[in-house]
Parts: structure tokens; sequence; C-alpha cells
């Protein structure tokens, strides 16, 4: 049975009460395979975040994340730094690390 077959036959099992857990146990997918249709809804709930983020970005590009953070905490949102790390990645804000000084 191929991949796509498994995670289809999981999902039917998970839509009639199975857990995600147990039913990828039964036809053999690794869970990390298994997709939940649900997941967009974080998306939604991520936007103001992101946005905030972004002008941050715009205004400041010199800073890192730390500094980011704090700075949307001090701003208001009261948000969890995993979270804000999760998306300042996504969004591909990583700045290189800075090279040592030749001495």
């Amino acid at each position: 049975m191929a991949p796509a077959e498994r995670r289809a036959v999981a999902e039917q099992a998970v839509a009639r009460g199975l857990s995600r857990r147990r039913a990828c146990a039964l036809v053999g997918l690794a869970r990390r395979c298994y997709v939940a249709p649900a997941a967009s809804g974080r998306a939604t709930a991520d936007t103001p975040l992101v946005a905030a983020l972004l002008a941050l970005v715009a205004r400041h590009p010199g800073w890192g994340f730390w500094k980011y953070y704090y700075r949307l905490r001090k701003d208001g949102l009261v948000v969890n730094h995993k979270r804000v790390w999760r998306l300042y990645q996504a969004q591909h804000l990583q700045r290189g690390r800075r090279r040592p000084r030749r001495r």
C-alpha cells in the first residue's frame, strides 16, 4: 500500500472516532507523515503576530530575535518565545552568525 493510500485510510479511521496515534499504528504509517486536516487554523491565528513581527523587522533590520521578542511583549502582545521563534524561522528572518574578528 502506498503512503498516500495509508494516509487516506488513517484519515477515514480518525473520522470514525479513532485517535490519530492508533489509526497510524493500524495502517503502519509514521505519525509525522499524517497531516491533520484542521492544521490550517493556526495560520489565521498567527496573522496579527506575523504582521507585527514584519513591521518591527522593517523598522529595525539590525536587531536580533530576542530584541524583537521583547519589543513585541512591550507593545502588548503576550506570546510565547517558542511561537515567535517558529514564525521568525518561517519568514526566513534569521541573520547569519557574525564572523569572529581576526587578531
